[in-house]
């Protein structure tokens, strides 16, 4: 066996078998999938989101808990729950 496909084998051994076993060549090239939404805040949006933050850092509430705030407004605002 040659010293490659010993290589090939234990980095990849699903794709080793699948192309070398079952005879299937899958594509290399694969598209590159967006994780996040593109999106753009309007400007009173963004004054709100950024108040909310600066009121949280002021009050000593920490980052994290600051930002999942921010999320569950943004989340009731998306389904009309906030005006």
């Amino acid at each position: 066996m040659e010293i490659a496909r010993l290589v090939e084998f234990f980095s990849h051994s699903a794709k080793f078998f699948v192309r070398h076993r079952l005879g299937i060549d899958l594509p290399r090239d694969r598209e590159e999938v967006e994780d996040r939404e593109a999106f753009a805040l309007h400007s009173l949006d963004r004054y709100s989101i950024e108040q909310q933050l600066l009121d949280d850092a002021l009050d000593g509430v920490g980052p994290d808990s600051a930002l999942a705030s921010v999320g569950r407004w943004a989340f009731c605002r998306r389904v009309g729950r906030v005006d």
